[in-house]
């Protein structure tokens, strides 16, 4: 064991300072602190243990007219076999008597049972080698793998799923993937458009880092969630009136959106929807920023982003096409008029090789646009691209399309580096372009004075040691492409130059827009940026998401509280795992079969969409809870008293990261209470393990049924060992109010415990236990 700070308080307020700082821990009888601290189970190793065992006052069992009460420190052997809690209590002295062994039970105390951890081997596995949910990992390593013992009530959410915290926007993908599953999209529309307003293109276009942080691809495939997206966008185009999305009330402010890209749009649709009125201003005629003007059609038709900004408009926002901020109108004149402006400008400058470029060469923006509008083919017999990003992949597949004989692509990294999605990369080679990696542009040869080439120079390395890019070249390779047209896509960034002549340098930063990153807003009050104005290009989904975080910004400066978040999802999810379902195929066309204008990729067939989300895992905690108190206080509605309040068993008990209650830093449990059994209450607890003694429960359960001349007035049954918490039976409890407890009532009630279970791939027995459990003791109960 590594060394470690031991304490000894003499006081409660000595213990609670102590633990309150960073790195303490309590030790008090049942916890295994020594035992994780050995196997250095988890990375947070205590830097101090703080005994507990020593504090007065903390020992004691009392049964009085009130009920009980139960010091914390108080031995299990005590409580199991005092005589006033055998005869009031029969069900809190059966749970501390099947706790362990003797031994132990002479040992444990009461706290240490109801505080102790998780029993998932997992978990307990030594060294940290399989770094679980529990430990602030991102698996839950029972979901796939052996979970004999864990959870048949479903997961227990502990964090953001790693797909969630993947995707630029934040996108709760779990929460709206269960809605696909049961069938409902309008569910999972409205859960999607919280955070993403256009999930018909991110569905299309997104490079979906979600799938690359996908727990299931770790087991076989990750679930296609960019497919399920799209799905779920088209569904919300195409009905959108059924799902009930309406603007807030007004609140009589007013928006200038300058920029009509996915980050203008975005923050459009969350300033619309908090009741503000918005108007958008675009330099094109058509809105949509890249999305309509230089992404092709056949990855994003038009009719998509028609149909989106069709639905914007009939929510009130205004959009006033063909106007240039800084040219046509001053930004001084949207300031005086707006309450607040916000900038979506995107990256439209494409950047120069700086070879002494000229009129022969074409940006790739530029080419692209011109394509969208353009049904020609294309004139020049060959085509070359200087680039390796997304755009320039883009620029070479078209030119493809449109008939060019032969199309070349140089980019400076190696064709493994390449900045383009691997997928897109891999669409051009198989559409005929060639990649030539590892090399630059040197000059350019011309014909007159139309283009006839480019010397390319071999790039040995593209950044130096500390990352920035630094490009070196060796002179000594040199080659040449021979091309009609050349297309230049090296990136892009903002056309600002009209804004600078307007606003201090105090609003810029390296060519950029300078924002205070929580806020958004510029050094100028009232004026906010985001998207790629401020960060450089970047994705669709990464726009969208800044723009968001801008709508939530400008409408806290108008007064407001930010757009309204989605309802948490809860902690309970029904996190499952089916294997031999492999990830769906999604069709696409063959190369011979690609044009312009018809998508290349179709979308999901009806039957395939439940299916591929049911794959996803929901990445939730299948452990459980292991006290053997616990089932018995939550039945009996107990309390846990502490330092700092009183919890309802029912609240105490919590799944948490490398916790099983809700005490907060510094809490400690003071004692427990139980009300006095009403009259005509009777208690019990069953326990099945696979041994009598020393084994944790595989479940436990408690009951108490208060009747009337054999009819029940009030059930309480609550299981154990199935969930990461303990479980009430609800329904149940309903079920056999006013009804008399026999074998038949019994039966039927124990069925109704178990009607919501969502056992794994190893532990469905535990379904059967549980409710013969349930039975048995409702039956004890009656006799």
């Amino acid at each position: 064991m590594r060394p470690f700070e031991h304490l000894r308080p003499a006081t409660l307020v000595e213990a609670s300072e102590a633990l309150a700082r960073d790195g303490a821990r309590a030790m008090a009888g049942g916890t295994d602190l020594l035992g994780e601290m050995k196997d250095e189970i988890g990375t947070d190793y205590p830097q101090m243990v703080v005994d507990l065992k020593g504090l007065p006052a903390l020992d004691h069992i009392v049964v009085d007219g009130d009920g009980l009460t139960v010091g914390a420190l108080t031995k299990l052997k005590a409580l199991a076999e005092h005589p006033g809690v055998q005869e009031r209590f029969p069900a809190v002295a059966a749970a501390a008597a099947s706790v362990a062994s003797p031994q132990i039970r002479e040992m444990g105390t009461v706290a240490g049972n109801i505080c102790q951890s998780t029993r998932c081997w997992y978990y307990w596995c030594p060294d940290d080698r399989f770094h679980c949910m529990r430990k602030g990992g991102d698996a839950c390593y029972a979901l796939a793998g052996d979970n004999r013992y864990h959870s048949i009530y479903g997961g227990a959410k502990l964090q953001a799923s790693p797909c969630e915290r993947a995707c630029p926007a934040g996108t709760e993908i779990p929460v709206y993937l269960r809605a696909v599953q049961q069938g409902d999209l309008a569910s999972a529309a409205r859960r999607l458009l919280a955070h993403n307003p256009l999930p018909a293109v991110t569905g299309r276009v997104c490079p979906h880092f979600c799938e690359k942080a996908c727990n299931r691809g770790d087991v076989d495939e990750a679930v296609s969630i960019r497919a399920l997206e799209r799905t779920v966008g088209d569904y919300a185009l195409d009905e959108w009136e059924r799902l009930g999305l309406e603007p807030a009330a007004a609140t009589g402010k007013t928006v200038a959106v300058v920029g009509a890209g996915p980050a203008g749009l975005s923050a459009a649709y969350y300033l619309r929807m908090s009741g503000h009125a918005v108007t958008v201003f675009d330099r094109f005629e058509k809105p949509g920023g890249m999305l309509n003007h230089a992404i092709p059609g056949y990855r994003l038709p038009d009719r998509v982003v028609d149909r989106q900004v069709e639905i914007l408009c009939s929510l009130g926002i205004e959009f006033l096409a063909g106007v240039e901020v800084g040219k046509d109108m001053a930004l001084q004149a949207l300031r005086d008029r707006y309450d607040a402006v916000f900038l979506a400008l995107g990256t439209w400058r494409e950047r120069e090789l700086g070879i002494g470029e000229g009129p022969e060469l074409i940006s790739g923006l530029e080419y692209l646009r011109r394509s969208r509008v353009d049904d020609e083919r294309e004139k020049a017999r060959s085509v070359l691209v200087i680039g390796g990003g997304n755009v320039a992949i883009d620029a070479a597949i078209t030119a493809k399309r449109r008939g060019a004989a032969t199309v070349s692509l140089a980019c400076l990294e190696a064709l493994e580096d390449m900045p383009a999605i691997k997928a897109e990369v891999d669409e051009a080679l198989e559409e005929g372009v060639e990649i030539r990696p590892s090399c630059g542009p040197s000059r350019v040869l011309l014909s007159g004075d139309c283009a006839a080439g480019m010397e390319l120079v071999a790039c040995t390395a593209v950044f130096d040691e500390e990352g920035r890019f630094a490009p070196v070249y060796d002179t000594g390779a040199v080659s040449s492409v021979m091309a009609d047209t050349i297309v230049v896509a090296i990136g892009q960034q903002p056309d600002i130059a009209a804004l600078r002549i307007e606003l201090p340098d105090s609003v810029f930063q390296r060519g950029l827009i300078r924002v205070d990153a929580d806020t958004q807003e510029t050094a100028i009050p009232g004026l906010f940026a985001s998207g790629d104005v401020t960060s450089g290009p970047s994705y669709v989904t990464t726009a969208m998401g800044s723009g968001r975080r801008a709508a939530a910004a400008i409408d806290r400066y108008l007064g407001g509280a930010g757009p309204a978040e989605p309802p948490v999802a809860e902690e309970h999810c029904p996190s499952s795992f089916t294997a031999g379902v492999r990830r769906v195929t999604v069709s696409s066309l063959q190369p011979g079969d690609r044009t312009m204008k018809r998508e290349d990729v179709a979308g999901l067939a009806a039957e395939q969409v439940a299916t591929e989300a049911g794959r996803c895992m929901d990445c939730a905690c299948v452990s459980v809870s292991a006290s053997d108190l616990a089932p018995v206080l939550v039945a009996l509605g107990g309390e846990i008293c502490t330092t700092a309040r009183a919890l309802g068993a029912g609240e105490f008990f919590a799944v948490a990261p490398g916790g099983s209650t809700a005490l907060e830093a510094g809490e400690i449990v003071t004692e427990i209470r139980i009300p006095a059994p009403a009259e005509g209450s009777r208690s019990r607890h069953a326990k099945f393990a696979l041994r009598n003694s020393i084994d944790f429960p595989v479940v436990s359960c408690a009951v108490e049924i208060v009747a009337t001349e054999g009819v029940v007035g009030r059930a309480s049954i609550c299981l154990n060992a199935v969930y990461g918490r303990p479980v009430v039976a609800t329904a149940a409890q309903d079920f056999l109010a006013g009804k008399r407890l026999d074998g038949e009532t019994a039966a039927a009630a124990a069925d109704l415990a178990v009607s919501g279970t969502l056992p794994l791939s190893d532990n469905r027995y535990k379904v059967s236990i549980a409710r013969a459990l349930v039975e048995r003791t409702l039956l004890a109960c009656a006799d």
